[in-house]
């Protein structure tokens, strides 16, 4: 009987490492004990000459990229674009950013975000944070769209736009990468801006 509990005894301490090392790979891999991610989702952002979305954008942008081209600058070459489902509905959102002068500045850089709908079009989703981080998609959500994290804003989806909600530590989240004009586009602003504040 001793031996049964001696051996039932080793069965429930080794069960218990089991579930702390699960737990701990779950901490350390962003994952809950549920199986729910945690850790905030990062955009990848490419070129518009490299994404598969440049015709959209050329016909959403068209007056927009019509401007950039009188200043001398290739839109395709100005432009950075993101993609990510940021409302669960299995289509992705775009982020769309540029670095030029006319739209950047000091303080960082502007954020587009467009929807797509079923039949195909696009809606413009207002967000209202210029940032000099690329922002990160937080698993919470408002009003059916995820939150987000740009630099030292909590951004949430309230009346119909992102809106900033709160403060937050920056440290936390801007671990993405730098959105700030001269990291976007350092070649146009050593022409044009190098210097100026």
């Amino acid at each position: 009987m001793k031996e049964k509990n001696r051996i039932n005894g080793q069965g429930a301490a080794f069960c218990l490492l089991r579930l702390a090392v699960i737990a701990l790979v779950a901490v350390i891999g962003g994952v809950s004990c549920s199986g729910t991610e945690t850790t905030p989702k990062v955009l990848q952002w490419h070129l518009l000459e490299e994404s598969p979305h440049k015709p959209v954008l050329k016909r959403l942008y068209k007056a927009d990229f019509d401007s950039t081209t009188k200043f001398g600058w290739d839109p395709e070459k100005v432009y950075y674009v993101a993609a990510m489902d940021i409302n669960d509905d299995g289509l992705d959102e775009l982020f769309i950013t540029t670095g030029i002068p006319l739209m950047s500045g000091a303080e960082g850089s502007w954020i587009d975000v467009y929807s797509p709908t079923a039949n195909g079009d696009w809606i413009h989703v207002p967000y209202s944070v210029i940032t000099h981080y690329s922002p990160r998609i937080l698993q919470t959500k408002t009003n059916g769209f995820h939150d987000i994290a740009a630099w030292n804003s909590l951004v949430a989806f309230e009346e119909g736009a992102y809106r900033r909600t709160q403060g937050i530590d920056p440290a936390q989240y801007h671990l993405g990468k730098e959105l700030s004009p001269e990291n976007l586009l350092p070649h146009i602003w050593e022409q044009c801006c190098s210097g100026q504040n």
